[in-house]
């Protein structure tokens, strides 16, 4: 929520879903530039990374219309199998969304 104000204070639009099916949108956003995104989104609590990255790109999928190139993602997780899974996943899944640009954020622990 803290990037939600930053964002919002710089009077740039933002929407947040977190991960749970009843409440994302009917059809898919168009028009997002940026995407920040936790690899383990809600939903599947435990689990390995094999398990948490279709989800989360089934979750990316219905939130954010898929585009070449117009949308980068800045992605985050503690779990380091997660971020080859993660782009791995990406390119197979969902081969017609090709992001702009593909940053993490290393998530430490408190």
């Amino acid at each position: 929520m803290p990037l939600l104000e930053a964002i919002s204070r710089l009077g740039i639009g933002a929407a947040y879903f977190n991960g749970n099916e009843d409440q994302l949108p009917a059809v898919p956003l168009s028009g997002v530039r940026v995407v920040f995104l936790d690899l383990r989104v809600a939903g599947i609590p435990g689990g390995s990374a094999k398990q948490h990255i279709p989800y989360t790109l089934s979750v990316l999928e219905k939130v954010v219309e898929a585009s070449r190139g117009s949308t980068g993602i800045v992605y985050w997780t503690k779990h380091d199998e997660d971020v080859e899974d993660f782009q791995d996943q990406l390119l197979k899944d969902l081969p017609e969304f090709r992001p702009a640009f593909l940053l993490r954020i290393e998530e430490k622990l408190k």
